[in-house]
């Protein structure tokens, strides 16, 4: 069995896909652009796009000094006119099913956050997964297995010798659809 390094990762989900950025990974590449860029140009390599989300986006610029530079940031990574996905009512109703599903399982402290986004995931899930969204995250815990479901990890490893785990999840609209 060969190991694949970083460079070689080949990422399990559909090329042309879109993925959805957690606010960790974006603080994170902040922090360390250049282990990150590894995981942004795999996703490049199979024309996945890089999406946001008002929460995420919100939640990642209030946290900068220099908004300016986060928004660059942001279209570096996105594309200048990259998605930016909004919460409507529909998104709201979503929320609040799955934090139900969530206070039936063991996860009882999911932050409204992580709801949005999860909401967001269920919105655009697939049944036949041709091209459903994807989520990017380092915050593993915040999705449990009960609605999502790892596909993938991608692992960096930091100039002080931190790991990362980007984990790549996909939501079990199956799931959602028989508990809400």
């Amino acid at each position: 069995m060969k190991i694949m390094t970083e460079i070689e990762k080949q990422l399990e989900i559909p090329a042309g896909s879109s993925v959805l950025l957690d606010t960790n990974v974006l603080i994170d590449t902040t922090k360390n652009p250049e282990s990150f860029s590894k995981f942004f140009n795999a996703l490049s390599s199979l024309h996945i796009a890089s999406i946001t989300e008002q929460t995420i986006r919100f939640e990642f610029l209030r946290g900068l000094r220099d908004v300016e530079a986060g928004e660059n940031l942001l279209q570096k990574l996105c594309g200048k006119n990259h998605l930016v996905l909004s919460s409507d009512s529909d998104i709201f109703d979503r929320a609040l099913k799955i934090a139900g599903i969530y206070l039936k399982s063991d996860n009882k402290h999911t932050g409204i956050a992580d709801a949005l986004i999860a909401a967001q995931l269920s919105k655009y899930a697939r049944e036949n997964n041709r091209y459903p969204l994807y989520l990017a995250t380092q915050n593993h815990k915040d999705f449990p297995p009960v609605l999502f479901h790892r596909i993938d990890e991608f692992l960096l490893t930091l100039p002080d010798g931190t790991i990362k785990v980007i984990g790549l999840y996909s939501f079990r609209k199956n799931v959602y659809d028989s508990m809400s």
